[in-house]
């Protein structure tokens, strides 16, 4: 009896010394590299749009390039992006059972910067029953660690610089 529970104590320490050595393998999880280079830091953090700048590109087709200039006249950035409409929803309405009585709809469209390889610029704009109209969008790098949201502050349109890992969890 006393052979056979060394033997089994002897398998039993072989056993979790090689299943020991199978734990030094790294686990394949996507950690999120801060270490990123950012690629609008030449940018100001918060660029002020103008409504009737982002409102002229949804007359744009697939495929056609363009240079909005998105800043305000009276601002001093001069922010100008160019690229190209590479993806573009015409208008769907916001409730297809309702289409008739309800006139709202939403438009989206991406725009691949050619000034910053590698950013899209994704922008969605949103018109409610009563007519009144919200942009939505953002200008990302998958490769970059910083990005710009278009958000309506105190009623103005304004694209503000964020840390990439502050939108998108990996």
């Amino acid at each position: 009896m006393k052979i056979v529970s060394i033997t089994v104590l002897s398998f039993l320490f072989i056993f979790s010394a090689f299943r020991s050595w199978g734990q030094n393998e790294k686990i394949p999880l996507n950690e999120p590299d801060y270490n990123k280079p950012k690629v609008f830091q030449n940018l100001p953090d918060t660029i002020p749009v103008e409504a009737s700048s982002l409102a002229s590109l949804f007359s744009l087709s697939k495929g056609q390039k363009v240079a909005p200039d998105f800043s305000n006249k009276s601002a001093t950035t001069g922010f100008q992006l160019r690229g190209e409409v590479i993806s573009k929803s015409d208008d769907v309405p916001a409730n297809t059972q309702a289409r008739t009585a309800n006139p709202a709809s939403i438009s989206s469209m991406i725009l691949k910067l050619s000034d910053y390889a590698g950013s899209n610029f994704t922008l969605s704009k949103t018109t409610n029953a009563e007519g009144k109209t919200n942009y939505t969008g953002r200008i990302i790098n998958f490769k970059s660690g910083d990005l710009f949201v278009l958000q309506n502050i105190d009623g103005k349109l304004m694209l503000i610089k964020k840390d990439y890992y502050a939108l998108v969890n990996e």
